[in-house]
C-alpha cells in the first residue's frame, strides 16, 4: 500500500508492504504548507502547486501501489479553504486527501513510534513530542493506553509571525508549555512516569542527524531510531548551525527548511527544559508509518 501524510512544512511518502511490514521506499518533500497560513486563512496557490508538483514526482519515482491512503493535517484544519485545496489536487493528481482531526493524527503517529521503540527494546509507555508546520502534539502511549493534546503552534506558522525573534517565540509558549506540563502530571499520576521520551518530525530528526554527523543530502532514516538527544546536544546543534550563513546551513538542514529548523529548536527545547526531561529518543517514523501500519491492520 501507499502512504502520504500531507503536513504542514513537508509532504512524505511510504510504499508498504502489509505482508512483510516493512517499507519498500520513500520520499519527502518540503512544500510549506502552511506557509502565510497565519496572515491569509488560507492554503496559499503556491503551496498548492508545491504540493501538486510533489505528487507528481513521488509518483514518477515509487510504484504507488494500492491501496492508496492520503491524510492531510493541521494547515487543513485551519484553512477556509481546505476542501477547494484537497479538490484542486484530486482534480490535479488522482490523489483524495482526507483532511483528519489532531486526535487521529496523533493516534496513529503515535502508534508508529511505539512500534519503532518496541522494535529497539520492550516499552512499556512513552510520551512523545511531534513538532509539525502548523500544530504541536504531546501523546503518552502504552500498549493499552493513549492520550494527547494538540496545539495550533508549529514551526512554519511560528516562523512566518515571529522571523529569528527568539524571545517572542519563547514567550509565546508559555501557555502551551502549562498545558503540556498538566497533561504530563495527570498521565504520571494515572500511569506512573514513563522511562522514556521519544520524539518525531523534522525538528528532532535534523538534530539526531546532526548528531550521528549527516547532512540533507546524506541523511539516512534507517540510523535515525533510537538516537538519544540532550538538552546539551540540542543547545550545541543550534549554536552549530547559528553560526553558519545560511547556504551552509541549508546545506546541513535542506533547502527551504533554515529559518524552521532554527524556530523548531526553539520549541524543542523549551518544551524539555519545561517538562524536566534532560534527553529524548528520536524517531524517523510518523503518521505516514502510522497510516500503513493501521491500514494494512484492518
Amino acid at each position: 500500500m501507499t502512504a502520504i501524510d500531507l503536513g504542514s512544512n513537508t509532504i512524505r511518502f511510504l510504499d508498504f508492504d502489509c505482508t512483510t511490514k516493512e517499507e519498500k521506499g520513500s520520499l519527502e518533500f518540503v512544500v510549506r504548507t502552511a506557509e502565510g497560513l497565519h496572515e491569509s486563512g488560507c492554503i496559499a496557490d503556491e503551496a498548492l502547486t508545491r504540493i501538486i508538483e510533489a505528487i507528481r514526482q513521488a509518483k514518477a519515482t515509487l510504484p504507488f501501489s494500492l491501496p492508496v491512503k492520503a491524510t492531510a493535517t493541521a494547515a487543513f484544519r485551519m484553512a477556509s479553504n481546505a476542501l477547494d485545496a484537497t479538490e484542486k489536487i484530486a482534480h490535479e493528481t488522482g490523489i483524495h486527501f482526507e483532511i483528519i482531526d489532531a486526535e487521529r493524527e496523533a493516534s496513529l503517529a503515535s502508534l508508529a513510534v511505539f512500534e519503532a521503540a518496541n522494535k529497539l527494546s520492550p516499552t512499556p509507555g512513552l510520551y512523545i513530542i511531534d513538532i509539525g508546520g502548523a500544530s504541536t502534539e504531546i501523546m503518552y502511549r502504552d500498549g493499552v493506553e493513549f492520550r494527547s493534546m494538540s496545539f495550533d503552534i508549529g514551526i512554519v506558522t511560528s516562523a512566518n509571525r515571529f522571523g529569528d525573534d527568539e524571545a517572542a517565540l519563547s514567550q509565546s509558549l508559555s501557555g502551551m508549555l502549562d498545558e503540556m506540563n498538566h497533561f504530563v502530571a495527570r498521565c504520571d499520576a494515572d500511569f506512573g512516569r514513563p522511562l522514556r521520551f521519544a520524539a518525531t518530525a523534522g525538528t528532532p530528526t535534523t538534530l539526531a542527524a546532526i548528531k550521528l554527523g549527516m547532512d540533507y543530502a546524506t541523511y539516512d532514516k534507517a540510523r535515525i531510531n533510537g538516537t538519544v538527544l540532550t538538552l546539551r546536544d540540542i543547545e550545541e546543534s543550534f549554536a552549530y548551525l547559528l553560526g553558519m550563513d545560511e547556504a551552509a546551513r541549508e546545506a546541513i538542514v535542506g533547502s527551504r527548511r533554515s529559518d524552521l529548523v532554527m524556530c523548531g529548536i526553539v520549541i524543542f527545547k523549551r518544551i524539555l527544559e519545561h517538562l524536566a526531561f534532560n534527553e529524548c529518543v528520536v524517531f524517523d517514523d510518523g503518521l505516514r508509518e502510522g497510516i500503513a501500519l493501521y491500514e494494512c491492520n484492518h
